[in-house]
């Protein structure tokens, strides 16, 4: 009974997709922004969210479209840097002319958009922007109205992490690596150490660092002489393969 449900199931949305109409060619498209790192340090995450986005326009268009129009996606690269996502959202907004924007996928990316996208009114749907000043004013507790996430915050994410360490792994001494200057990475390091003490345990250093170091000896020293037990790193792929690997040989 459940495999010739499943079947129905599929034929009713084979036969949906077959029997909508086409969009009508001769209105104007309705354009979708697509704002990605395609370049950078963030691009792996970037021509992921381009891939799913042009797969999603797809199959918008395949169901008729929107409004009986045909949907369009157009893309930016942010090459994962504030001035070119600010950039490429006014182009999105006064040229483009879209009805809305994907992207980014960087705390700091949306939070330098945020005024764009207000001015304009052109809401933004950020895909991993995790800090929770991408919604919310931190100063005055109000929400930005065009701006948008489809993910878990900060908060969520370190609090559970330092309760994991703390009653999962019985670690009582920790350390923090963190990306000076990334929204993210000072926010989720904030969030960790301030529900790791008050869970009872103990931060003994914080070691910064900045986007595209290689070299991590000094700060994996420092941190070893602490004789923590645990090390808490919140940033992006290359410098936490690199420090890993550092900790690792040292």
């Amino acid at each position: 009974m459940k495999k010739l449900c499943l079947t129905l199931i599929a034929l009713f949305v084979v036969c949906q997709a077959a029997f909508a109409a086409a969009p009508d060619p001769t209105k104007p498209p309705v354009k979708i922004g697509l704002l990605a790192a395609l370049t950078g340090g963030g691009a792996i995450w970037g021509e992921h969210h381009q891939k799913a986005a042009v797969i999603a326009i797809q199959e918008i268009n395949e169901s008729g479209g929107i409004d009986g129009r045909r949907a369009e996606l157009v893309v930016y690269d942010t090459k994962g840097r504030a001035e070119d996502a600010v950039n490429g959202l006014r182009r999105l907004a006064e040229v483009d002319k879209v009805i809305g924007v994907a992207g980014t996928n960087m705390s700091g990316l949306q939070l330098a958009m945020l005024a764009v996208s207000e001015r304009a009114k052109v809401p933004i749907m950020a895909l991993s922007a995790t800090n929770p000043a991408v919604t919310v004013d931190p100063k005055t507790g109000k929400l930005h109205p065009y701006s948008f996430r489809i993910c878990f915050t900060d908060p969520y994410v370190a609090e559970s992490i330092a309760d994991f360490a703390i009653n999962d792994m019985k670690k009582k001494t920790a350390i923090c690596f963190s990306d000076v200057g990334s929204d993210y990475s000072e926010g989720m390091t904030q969030f960790f150490e301030e529900q790791y003490k008050k869970l009872g345990g103990t931060i003994k250093g914080r070691f910064g660092y900045r986007e595209n170091d290689v070299d991590f000896r000094a700060q994996v020293t420092n941190a070893k002489a602490t004789g923590a037990e645990i090390a808490f790193l919140p940033g992006n792929y290359k410098e936490l393969a690199l420090i890993m690997k550092q900790c690792h040989e040292m």
